[in-house]
């Protein structure tokens, strides 16, 4: 029989022909599907021991930070990796290759870059760095020196202040973005980027370094305004951004108060107003084309009508159960409990309200059982689903990492998005066929896989479904737990269902505080009625929509 990676090799060498002209939306669970047949068909004396609980622990590899210049991402970056805490760490061998450097690593364990006649000198364990061999001139990095896989790494907050007093450049390291900046410091947005489609429309990210007060209005010759409050720019390197899709040109004015205009001259008219999104990197919206000519009406909401079908049936997923216990708090709360308590509290609220009792509500499991992923979007197609909710806790290493996020499917943009991601769909593991298979979810290839696959049919109705939940739960919780936008990655559950869904982080479970917020039937109440409101609104827009 072929190797799981022969198949994997075949199967995605081998997708044009096939899965490119057909992609239903459970083509993911057919894929898998194949993967875990063929394993069980083939395996034997394997050992069928269960983890009881499923943790992301150790150093966690990154994509690391992007050299940027005056808030300009380049093609150039630093390898990194995400250590105990979560901080930031970045491949030294790579700094010294950015550098044009030579490097040399002692057996007293130190490590030298060496650029004509000036040095830097590293120590592994030391958070100290001397420049040109001047004890004066040192720079104390906020954290040492440390090994992982052979490599030596410094944190990018580090480097960057190292960078600074090395090159004379001011640098700064922004998290939010995972960029090593050179020049604009102290600027909050710092560029438009744009990326045409012409399947799917023009995408539009405006990148800043913490989220702004915007709103929107648009114009009778088709112009849609953005204006930010508290703005920083570069007002001339804004206007240098060349249109592209359905963008002719943009236009940026300064007013007073730290108040930025951004002005898209558009090609087209186009179908809706864009949902307008916050991601790592800033503030993104997608443009795409009207077939019947009609332009945008004065308008500050941020969500396009939702389309024109009915809401007869929802479908609450509550996360894990049974051996599965998911994310398991400092106290010891799991995480299946937590979600099964607010999935039956959602169910509650949906049968005792006269606006949602017509509504017929499928619960993927309504007891402490392990339901297969494959099985949840199975039932939730045959039972011909409308809306699909997933409900989770999140988690994380560092204890003191805390909010809500809504979660809709589509390609991850940052890394913690690829992280929640790959801990929800590790779930996989519990499953009888991936257990005799040893299939590793968090595998290279089989994660290229499954991102090609995603299923765009529903993306628009997902992003209005996310966006009106967390502006729900934003109404209700936000004094206690912070607000962490929504986002998109590539959940195997959602990708299986044919229809628009969602995943819920409702709390960090892994926050001692928030934790303590997940055991309170008032915040358990909080979120269901959150939820409820939003498929209420959701559905609401369809009417309109008809």
């Amino acid at each position: 029989m072929p190797s799981l990676l022969n198949m994997m090799t075949d199967i995605h060498q081998s997708r044009t022909s096939w899965i490119g002209r057909h992609r239903p939306a459970a083509t993911v669970g057919l894929l898998l599907g194949m993967f875990l047949n063929a394993g069980a068909a083939a395996g034997s004396g394997v050992d069928q021991s269960r983890q009881q609980t499923i943790e992301v622990r150790g150093p966690q590899e990154t994509e690391g930070a992007v050299i940027a210049r005056n808030g300009v991402p380049t093609q150039e970056r630093l390898r990194g990796v995400r250590l105990e805490g979560g901080e930031l760490y970045l491949r030294l061998h790579d700094l010294a290759n950015y550098l044009g450097a030579r490097d040399r690593w002692d057996i007293k364990n130190k490590y030298e870059l060496f650029i004509d006649e000036r040095r830097l000198k590293f120590t592994l364990g030391s958070s100290v760095v001397i420049i040109d061999n001047q004890p004066s001139q040192a720079v104390n990095l906020p954290r040492s020196v440390e090994l992982h896989r052979g490599a030596l790494y410094a944190p990018a907050d580090g480097i960057a202040t190292l960078l600074t007093a090395f090159t004379g450049k001011e640098c700064e390291y922004l998290s939010r973005q995972g960029w090593l900046n050179y020049g604009g410091i102290g600027l909050n947005v710092l560029g438009i980027r744009l990326t045409h489609r012409p399947e799917q429309g023009t995408e539009v990210e405006i990148l800043m370094t913490e989220p702004l007060n915007y709103d929107t209005f648009s114009q009778a010759e088709g112009t849609l305004n953005i204006t930010f409050e508290g703005a920083r720019a570069d007002v001339a390197a804004l206007r240098r951004v060349q249109g592209k899709g359905l963008v002719r040109k943009i236009e940026v004015y300064e007013q007073r108060d730290n108040v930025l205009q951004i002005s898209f001259r558009l090609s087209h008219s186009y179908r809706d107003t864009p949902v307008f999104y916050n991601t790592n990197e800033g503030l993104l919206f997608v443009l795409r084309s009207s077939a019947t000519g009609e332009r945008l009406e004065e308008s500050r909401s941020t969500f396009p009508v939702a389309p024109a079908f009915g809401i007869s049936t929802v479908v609450i997923d509550a996360g894990h159960g049974g051996e599965d216990p998911g994310s398991v708090g400092p106290t010891g709360l799991k995480e299946k409990d937590v979600a099964l308590d607010i999935a039956r509290r959602l169910h509650e609220l949906f049968r005792r309200d006269p606006r949602t009792q017509d509504i017929n509500v499928i619960m993927t499991r309504d007891s402490d059982e392990f339901i297969p992923l494959s099985q949840r979007w199975k039932q939730a197609n045959e039972e011909k689903g409308d809306l699909f909710i997933s409900i989770h806790t999140n988690s994380f290493q560092d204890p003191s990492v805390n909010g809500f996020m809504t979660f809709f499917l589509a390609e991850a943009k940052n890394d913690e998005a690829r992280q929640i991601a790959a801990y929800e769909n590790s779930v996989l593991r519990y499953e009888e066929n991936s257990r005799a298979l040893q299939i590793d979810v968090d595998e290279p290839m089989l994660r290229g896989i499954l991102g090609e696959l995603i299923s765009t049919k529903y993306l628009e109705e997902s992003q209005v479904l996310a966006g009106l939940i967390q502006d729900e739960l934003r109404g209700r919780i936000r004094h206690q737990v912070r607000d962490r936008r929504i986002d998109q990655a590539g959940f195997l559950v959602l990708n299986g269902a044919s229809m628009p869904g969602v995943l819920v982080e409702t709390a960090f479970i892994s926050n001692r505080a928030e934790e303590n917020f997940l055991r309170q039937n008032s915040f358990k109440n909080k979120v269901a009625e959150a939820l409820h409101a939003a498929v209420i609104s959701y559905r609401e827009r369809v009417e309109v929509g008809r």
